[in-house]
């Protein structure tokens, strides 16, 4: 469920006339051991945001190390 809101000047959230949308999201990662218990991680995700008829797209790439510690 996607939902647009404005924050006014006055503290109040005023909320448009459009109603609720939906959005669609996909998303894919790989994790790749390099040496015991460390990682390297890289992923992108993707999400069309319907909202009054008209969309928008939001896309994000991540990557990143991993340390798994052991107790």
């Amino acid at each position: 469920l996607a939902q647009v809101s404005a924050t006014l000047s006055s503290g109040e959230t005023q909320y448009p006339l459009g109603g609720d949308g939906t959005f669609l999201s996909a998303s894919g990662g790989i994790e790749h051991f390099f040496y015991r218990s460390w990682a390297v991680d890289v992923s992108a995700r993707y999400q069309a945001i319907f909202l009054s008829s008209t969309v928008n797209h939001n896309v994000q790439a991540s990557a990143g190390l991993v340390f798994y510690a052991a107790y």
